[in-house]
């Protein structure tokens, strides 16, 4: 945020306090849209918070919980994105429930060798080693959101390394969004 709009939303918070207006003043809208309400669209618009977060943290070393979930959402949603572009092209059903990264990318893996592509790969099997190890620590996305399980159970601090966790959400989202490139780049016929 600019300090030049942070201003101007001080002024509005400000002007609001001394005096509520007679009703709520509607901020949210629907309207027709396209591309806006695709996975792809949520993956890289919550891949691009993270990024502005990370920029703006000015020698931090570590991250808040509010960046380690926009940075696990933005992975979690580029590897849905990938599996539903793929599924699109394979005609296997696309299994995106859940919260799992592992899951998810297992679903993706499977996906690319029905699309005819050959796996492991570097750089995938380099994304797996970075998916398991987000698993391990969070492997439903609670961690990421809440300070304890849905059954009340306090889960330990997670200390997150923001450089480190910035490549990581690179390798992740670029592979998912270059594994569904591939489909319109290579014929179905000379995939293997």
């Amino acid at each position: 945020m600019t300090s030049d709009r942070a201003g101007r939303i001080w002024e509005a918070w400000d002007r609001e306090v001394q005096a509520f207006p007679a009703r709520a003043k509607k901020f949210l809208r629907r309207k027709d849209s396209g591309y806006e309400q695709t996975w792809e669209f949520f993956g890289n618009a919550y891949s691009r918070a993270f990024d502005k977060l990370v920029n703006a943290t000015d020698g931090a070393e570590t991250v808040d919980p509010a960046m380690f979930f926009l940075a696990r959402h933005a992975m979690e949603l580029a590897i849905k994105a990938a599996i539903l572009e793929h599924a699109a092209d394979t005609g296997r059903p696309a299994r995106i429930d859940g919260h799992s990264l592992q899951a998810l990318w297992n679903e993706l893996g499977a996906q690319i060798l029905a699309a005819g592509f050959l796996l492991p790969d570097p750089w995938g099997e380099h994304c797996q080693r970075v998916v398991q190890h987000i698993h391990e620590i969070d492997p439903t996305g609670e961690v990421a959101r809440y300070p304890n399980s849905l059954r009340g159970e306090p889960f330990a601090s997670t200390v997150v390394s923001i450089d480190d966790l910035g490549v990581a959400v690179w390798h992740v989202c670029y592979f998912c969004e270059s594994a569904w490139e591939m489909l319109g780049a290579i014929p179905q016929e000379e995939r293997r």
